[in-house]
């Protein structure tokens, strides 16, 4: 620790805005209990001209601390990321996707590992899954310490990763968008999210990142992150254009590996074939049991030792029964 003042730390914390009103409302009041809102943190949504405008929402998110942009014409999701990285002038930038909520101790972590390390380039922590409204098992034995602490600072010890295999290592075995702090050198340096990427850009963007800059991970559990019937992620999975779109940018991220190991080879199939699990399981919670079979199809075609495992099995029991996937969503994620 070299000393710094938390208000030598700001950072601007923008919220990308299409979707619904009350859980934007939620998310804004999880960005107001950060330390710092107001003097050395700025919130801003940034509304892509969503039908449900981000001005009507009522309660906290009108607070005055709480600044509501709203773009003249709909730029899509990974165009209006890039409008969010030109928001605001603070040395670093948190985009808070507008259904997740930030744990109350998020800010003051991120401010402690920019202090030990002010020219890493991202910083990263670990998250809570919520489906629909329901936390999932771990996630709600989570949610049980995120309350009953929530005056207790968190203070995990940080873990550097060096620019390089390192760095894009470390990010291609996972990042939450909204736990991810941006430094702004780093959009001088490579600009922003690829929007020929439009499904998985950010998972792109941080190999990148990692390739060129220090990545740090704060080991714990910062953010709470929303699967819902009417989020991005399910629409996008249902987009007939997403695998072969997903597995073009998992090649992109793969690239940034400057000497890749047979592990990594060996991983990159195992890997698509987990993320085409894990989106099965949600489709099936949702109800898409068409869509949830042919993910399970995926799996099986880029990695064919999937079908071993609990989850792919579970899921094909279940989906031949075509029992309705919302009461199983607690149990398919323990």
């Amino acid at each position: 620790m070299n000393g710094t003042r938390s208000e030598d730390v700001p950072v601007d914390l923008v919220i990308p805005y299409y979707g619904s009103p009350t859980l934007l409302s939620k998310t804004v009041r999880s960005v107001l209990r950060q330390n710092g809102c107001g003097r050395w943190a700025s919130i801003t949504v940034v509304d892509d001209g969503c039908p449900r405008p981000a001005s009507g929402v009522q309660g906290r998110a009108s607070d005055p601390q709480v600044v509501v942009v709203r773009n003249p014409r709909n730029l899509g999701l990974v165009g209006n990321w890039n409008r969010c990285l030109t928001v605001g002038s603070a040395g670093f930038i948190c985009l808070v996707h507008c259904d997740d909520l930030l744990h109350p101790d998020f800010l003051d972590n991120v401010r402690e590992a920019v202090r030990a390390h002010p020219n890493a380039g991202l910083i990263h922590s670990f998250g809570l899954g919520i489906i629909g409204n329901l936390w999932t098992p771990r996630g709600a034995r989570s949610r049980f310490r995120w309350a009953k602490n929530i005056n207790v600072r968190m203070h995990p010890k940080i873990e550097l990763f060096p620019a390089g295999d390192e760095a894009v290592r470390n990010v291609m075995r996972g990042v939450l968008c909204s736990s991810v702090v941006i430094n702004r050198q780093v959009i001088s340096a490579l600009g922003g999210f690829r929007e020929d990427l439009p499904f998985s850009a950010d998972e792109e963007y941080w190999a990148r990142i990692g390739s060129r800059f220090d990545v740090i991970e704060i080991p714990a559990k910062l953010i709470a992150y929303r699967t819902h019937v009417g989020s991005h992620r399910i629409k996008t999975w249902l987009e007939p254009d997403f695998w072969d779109s997903f597995v073009m940018t998992r090649r992109a991220r793969f690239g940034y590996l400057r000497s890749p190991l047979d592990a990594d080879r060996a991983n990159f199939g195992k890997g698509l074939a987990q993320v085409a699990v894990n989106i099965s399981l949600r489709l099936f919670a949702a109800g898409e049991f068409a869509q949830a079979k042919a993910y399970l199809s995926r799996a099986q075609e880029e990695d064919h030792s999937v079908v071993g495992t609990r989850a792919f099995q579970r899921l094909s029991r279940l989906l031949k029964r075509r029992i309705m996937g919302r009461p199983f969503a607690w149990f398919l994620t323990n």
